[in-house]
């Protein structure tokens, strides 16, 4: 789903027969003050847009 600045849906899709292909993990550091950022892809069957 996609959100505006006002909290209203604004785009949504629907994944059928979907699994993760790949994954990766943030490395965390003690001493830094990093964001950490994972990352899912998926492969799927069947994609729809709904709104």
């Amino acid at each position: 789903m996609v959100y505006d600045s006002a909290l209203t849906e604004t785009a949504r899709w629907n994944f059928y027969d979907a699994w993760p292909s790949k994954i990766e993990f943030a490395s965390l550091e003690a001493s830094a003050n990093d964001v950490a950022v994972e990352t899912i892809t998926l492969q799927y069957e069947k994609l729809e847009r709904k709104k």
